[in-house]
């Protein structure tokens, strides 16, 4: 395995790979990453992930689809970054935003206006 990883390394430039076997096991290393204990997750009525639900909650990552609109994920990622707001794409349809990167009630607002004009309903 390590044999691989190497391999697909150099491919790709980068200093280090990490070889997951299924697409569960990414999903979980990533809510790891960007959430704490308690925290909850908003996804789409089509993903498959857990969804805690709590009285004491902040969201951390807000998973959405550009569905229904002539733009690509990574095309809205892109106009986004124009306005000053980070959302990522994940694949052409779906993106992540993540909140708990000193993110305020303001600056989630400022993403919200900048997504309606992006997408063309504001």
């Amino acid at each position: 395995m390590r044999e691989l990883c190497s391999m697909v390394a150099e491919l790709l430039g980068t200093d280090a790979v990490l070889f997951l076997p299924s697409g569960t096991m990414c999903n979980e290393i990533a809510y790891r990453t960007h959430t704490q204990a308690r925290d909850e997750i908003i996804l789409d009525e089509r993903c498959s992930a857990p969804c805690p639900v709590s009285d004491a909650i902040e969201t951390n990552i807000v998973y959405f689809e550009v569905a229904g609109t002539d733009l690509t994920a990574p095309q809205v990622s892109e106009r986004l970054l124009e306005h000053g707001v980070r959302i990522g794409s994940m694949d052409e349809r779906l993106m992540r935003a993540v909140t708990h990167l000193d993110v305020d009630t303001a600056g989630v607002e400022e993403a919200a206006r900048a997504l309606r004009v992006v997408v063309g309903s504001g």
